[in-house]
């Protein structure tokens, strides 16, 4: 996965509940970003998730495996990607998933925005503070429209800041929910 931290604990979820036989692993700075919370919420669930090196880094070791999802625990005080990549599995698990956070939930913006995606695909997701519930439920595929990352571009815009010529950016709304 490259340094693309993101995509690493969303796979890491998704392989996890997808037969077969996988090995997450990514650049040397992604070896040193945590998974460990979202490793053990998943294994509560009955994934086979194991590491190859250092404990709570990637490299892991993924046996995937139906789950059929009920309720897990999670600590979101590191990165709210666990708990963005359990919502993201929740429909396709027999059980849906009843998700609860412990911690102080870090960048909630964006797993409000991950509920806001969900539902626009038609699954019906109750978010209160610290539970979230994603019923089983067929995604409706279409239509979905997924908010650009600000984040992604805060270095162009830092760059017209110290005095670059202008850059227009398509995509991005003022209305953002992102922090």
């Amino acid at each position: 996965c490259d340094n693309a931290g993101t995509v690493a604990r969303f796979l890491t979820a998704v392989l996890s509940a997808t037969e077969g036989r996988y090995i997450v692993t990514g650049s040397d700075r992604m070896k040193q970003r945590p998974i460990a919370p979202l490793v053990n919420a998943l294994n509560s669930m009955g994934a086979s998730i194991t590491y190859i090196s250092q404990h709570g880094h990637f490299p892991i070791s993924i046996v995937g495996k139906p789950l059929q999802g009920g309720r897990v625990d999670i600590d979101a005080s590191q990165s709210s990607q666990f708990v963005s990549a359990l919502m993201l599995i929740a429909p396709f698990l027999p059980k849906g998933l009843t998700i609860n956070i412990i911690g102080t939930m870090v960048s909630e913006p964006y797993i409000s925005m991950t509920a806001h995606v969900l539902r626009q695909a038609g699954i019906a997701v109750h978010y209160t503070t610290n539970i979230i519930h994603v019923p089983n439920a067929t995604p409706m595929c279409g239509g979905v429209r997924v908010e650009s990352d600000w984040s992604s571009v805060a270095y162009l815009y830092n760059w017209v800041l110290l005095g670059g010529r202008p850059v227009y950016v398509a995509g991005l709304s003022l209305g953002s929910s992102q922090g």
